[in-house]
């Protein structure tokens, strides 16, 4: 082999060593600028010392409880490598930090609050914020940290939160806990819908907030407020990349149900309860299913005048027990079809249990519903017969209305189409009536593009193949979900009083 060919292979050979070495700086210069770019412009001296102080207990244990506030700044400055992105060993080591040691400060006397950027190391402020927020003893101190709070919702990493381990549903509970002591629960619905917007980018995906935005609404007197999210139709229960729970699928759907009474929409009302009662169970029936079981009853009298079948795959254990824990409301629903006055005897029989549910208004409603359905059959006779008339027939069938009572529900019966006649005054020799003529019914009836239903069916199926398990939710649950969203019997709206048992928790 002559010289130059051997120098050739020499310069050959070397060529993958230079581009590896190259390759191997440009790599180091990245995660150098990488670094460089997560710097925190409020991370000070302090900051940095406690960071190399605490390097070699993070490098025996990344898992070890940190023994105190110094220790704890410093994993979360020294775990964060990328702003945007979720650290498993990071939440790990929050959720297993005792809770005091998030009221405390620095060995040095400073506020972690001052030294964590929300924008920048939002895992870590956020436990310490919330457990700031749920120690508020009194109004003064809620009103002081209510404005952290409410700017950390605004301008946190919300991609760090993307973990099943990070206990997000603690905002919500922070957010309740302060408008509790400031007396304000209105104060709680902004930073609420705004929490719930920025922590999923599907208005359609469950979150852990979405049970404490209805709760509080309701609390507020408020419901409408919780509308704009209500309406949004849950198709994706994201067990992976959220803290969502059976437990807050079951208040979330309860509460909502409770909105929608107080707001009259008693159809949505139904099937939202129908969603609590007929979840899937693994061990014992939830306190929630049997306080949605009462609301069912009652509401599907006040807008069907029955109680239709719960669904077929409803757990018998869970109907069973229902049923035999509620026989006050059972008798209700068999004195509705009997009549008035068995009915008027059966909520007065019932009253104590009834008022002891708070549900009261609601059993006065059914009455309220029968007699409207009464009023109803009557309606062949109304071209003939004055409203004293329609007044004496209907006390015949127990009713105790005088004519301004029946007069009154007559006129809202008719503003809202619940009949289809007219109030007239006539003259007569022994004086003015009072008549409704009748006049016939006008059906409109949507029309229903098939192939749209078709299109709309296959991209919800294709939704629920993105549905994770939600604990016992399985995905057969989840499939007759969607298709028992388009079953149904048209809205009737009705007067409600003022809903009262929305502060009704559950452990």
């Amino acid at each position: 082999m002559t010289g130059g060919a051997a120098g050739e292979q020499s310069s050959q050979a070397s060529q993958p060593r230079e581009a590896q070495a190259q390759q191997q700086q440009q790599q180091q210069q990245q995660q150098q600028q990488e670094q460089e770019e997560t710097q925190s412009p409020q991370t000070d001296n302090n900051d940095n010392r406690r960071a190399s102080t605490s390097s070699t207990n993070s490098n025996k244990g990344a898992y070890a409880v940190p023994k105190d506030v110094d220790e704890l700044i410093a994993r979360i400055l020294q775990s964060l490598v990328k702003r945007n992105t979720p650290n498993g060993r990071l939440t790990q080591c929050l959720n297993s930090t005792p809770e005091n040691l998030y009221g405390g400060l620095t060995s040095d006397g400073q506020d972690p609050l001052t030294l964590l950027d929300p924008a920048f190391y939002s895992l870590g402020y956020f436990y310490f914020i919330t457990h700031r927020a749920l120690a508020a003893s009194n109004k003064a101190a809620a009103q002081a940290i209510f404005p952290h709070i409410t700017h950390f919702i605004s301008i946190c990493s919300v991609r760090q939160f993307a973990l099943n381990t990070v206990k997000v549903a603690r905002l919500g509970d922070a957010l309740i806990h302060l408008a509790e002591k400031m007396q304000d629960f209105c104060m709680a619905i902004a930073p609420l819908r705004e929490a719930i917007s920025r922590f999923t980018p599907d208005p359609h995906t469950l979150t852990s907030l979405h049970a404490a935005l209805a709760q509080v609404c309701l609390r507020a007197s408020a419901p409408h407020y919780a509308l704009p999210v209500l309406d949004q139709d849950v198709e994706i229960l994201d067990t992976k990349t959220t803290d969502v729970t059976l437990k807050d699928y079951l208040l979330y759907f309860y509460y909502g149900g409770m909105v929608y009474m107080t707001v009259k929409n008693w159809k949505r009302a139904i099937e939202f309860l129908t969603l609590v009662i007929s979840a899937p169970i693994e061990n014992a029936v939830s306190a929630i299913q049997l306080e949605a079981y009462k609301k069912y009853i009652l509401a599907s009298l006040i807008h069907y005048g029955q109680v239709p079948a719960l669904p077929r795959y409803t757990s018998s254990v869970v109907e069973r027990n229902c049923r035999s824990k509620n026989p006050a409301y059972l008798e209700i629903v068999t004195a509705f079809g009997q009549g008035i006055p068995q009915l008027r005897t059966a909520l007065e029989r019932h009253k104590s249990a009834l008022e002891g549910d708070k549900h009261w208004g609601l059993g006065k409603q059914c009455l309220q519903a029968l007699e409207r359905a009464r009023i109803r059959e009557l309606a062949d006779v109304f071209a003939r017969a004055s409203v004293q008339e329609v007044t004496a027939m209907l006390n015949e069938s127990g009713c105790h209305l005088d004519e301004t009572q029946v007069l009154h529900t007559l006129l809202d019966m008719c503003s809202e189409n619940a009949i289809h006649a007219k109030i007239v005054t006539e003259r007569s020799e022994t004086g003015e009536l009072i008549k409704l003529v009748e006049f016939p019914e006008q059906e409109h009836r949507p029309v229903v593009d098939l192939s749209d239903r078709i299109l709309e069916t296959a991209e919800l199926g294709r939704r629920a193949g993105d549905m994770d398990r939600i604990e016992s939710l399985s995905t057969d649950f989840q499939t007759k979900y969607m298709a028992l969203k388009f079953g149904g019997v048209p809205a009737m709206s009705y007067d409600e009083e003022a809903m009262d048992d929305y502060a009704q928790m559950f452990t």
